[in-house]
Parts: C-alpha cells; structure tokens; sequence
C-alpha cells in the first residue's frame, strides 16, 4: 500500500529517480506489446486524418474497409465500441 501514500522506493517526487521509476513500472506492466497495439491504432488514425482529410475518428480508419457506410449506423457503433 506505499505506492498509494507515498512515492515508490522513496524517490523525491519530480526527480529524474522518479521518472525512470515510472518508465520502468509502466514498461513492466504493459511492455512492448502493449504500446505497439496503442501505436498501431495511432498511425492508422493519423494517417487517413492527414493523408486522406477524414475525420480522426476510428471510423474513418475503417473507411477503404465499408466505405460509405462508415458514415452510418456501422460507423457509429465502431466509435462506440
């Protein structure tokens, strides 16, 4: 329960102690794997947003898969989801 009170192993807060102790608990939890799926979504997001000026929503990263229909009701529960 320290971690809830306190900073972790006693690192002073804001220090370049506690960066690399959050990068080092966050690379432990998710790792790799984990960032790669955030990154993946991110580039297929940024690439039709900027490449192809559609809206960056997920369902515009489906739009060369349904086409028009991404605008629809598809496209809505895509966004929900």
């Amino acid at each position: 329960f320290t971690d809830w009170w306190g900073t972790p192993l006693n690192a002073e807060a804001y220090s370049a102690d506690a960066k690399s102790l959050a990068m080092g608990a966050t690379m432990f939890h998710w790792g790799v794997h984990g960032w790669s799926i955030y990154a993946l979504v991110a580039l297929a997001l940024a690439f039709f947003a900027f490449n192809k000026g559609l809206p960056l929503s997920l369902r515009a990263a489906f739009y060369p898969i349904f086409g028009d229909r991404a605008w629809g009701w598809l496209g809505h529960v895509i966004d929900i989801l």
